[in-house]
């Protein structure tokens, strides 16, 4: 039997879908991942940095959580290596800066009432 034929043999072995499995494989993807508090208690120990994930800063709300499926409030977790993720960065880079120099103008501002 040649290499491919084994490949694909391989391929179709049944795989128990556990909620950790399912998990694993949207971070394969680089897919956005919801946690709740319990579930993200069991992740392992700086899941974050080793692959490549950022909790998203406007990514809180209730839904099924990707970990044990239940209806839980959820934290959203996005792959800092996803162009969208650094579409989002910049955005937010540009509205503190837009933010900041307000904030500056404001307090320099001579028209303004003492």
């Amino acid at each position: 039997m040649s290499l491919l034929g084994t490949a694909i043999q391989w391929a179709k072995i049944p795989r128990r879908m556990t909620n950790s499995s399912w998990v694993q494989d949207r971070i394969e993807l680089r897919k956005m991942v919801q946690l709740c508090s319990g579930c993200l208690y069991k992740m392992p120990w700086r899941w974050e940095r080793r692959y490549h994930y950022e909790p998203f800063r406007a990514g809180h709300g209730e839904g099924t959580c990707d970990g044990c499926r239940g209806e839980h409030i959820l934290t959203l977790y996005l792959s800092t290596d996803d162009p969208w993720y650094a579409q989002c960065e910049k955005q937010a880079r540009l509205a503190q800066t837009i933010t900041d120099d307000d904030r500056a103008f404001a307090v320099n501002d001579r028209r303004r009432f003492s």
